[in-house]
């Protein structure tokens, strides 16, 4: 990666990068549903969690679909979801250009270690 640049668009495309969104989402669920329960006689204020799950989008696939646009900064979303997408893709993004740069250095190291295993004198 350090000498090619590697778009957003292949690291959306990614493997890890989409586990990486569905498994912050099955945290964030996790989360939610082990929560204390409110006091006697209270509730929880509902919030844009509560809005996405209910409009079935607090997952993976919808969160790789809308992150383009936030990133271009032309998302019709309003912020609040804007900002719950954009932390989950970011973080992912992160990730998945780490793993990409790990392996490249890896895959750099065993070609160098192949070329330099001429034969050896006993």
């Amino acid at each position: 990666m350090s000498e090619e640049t590697v778009l957003i668009s292949e690291i959306i495309k990614d493997a890890y990068f989409f586990q990486y969104i569905d498994k912050s989402i099955a945290s964030i669920k996790k989360n939610r549903n082990n929560r204390k329960p409110a006091g006697e006689g209270r509730r929880y204020k509902r919030d844009w969690y509560d809005r996405l799950y209910e409009a079935d989008q607090l997952n993976a696939q919808y969160f790789i679909e809308q992150i383009p646009a936030i990133w271009n900064r032309r998302s019709l979303l309003g912020s609040n979801i804007r900002s719950i997408i954009e932390e989950v893709c970011n973080d992912a993004l992160y990730a998945t250009v780490k793993l990409l740069k790990q392996k490249e250095k890896e895959a750099t190291e065993a070609t160098d270690n192949s070329d330099s295993g001429l034969c050896k004198p006993k």
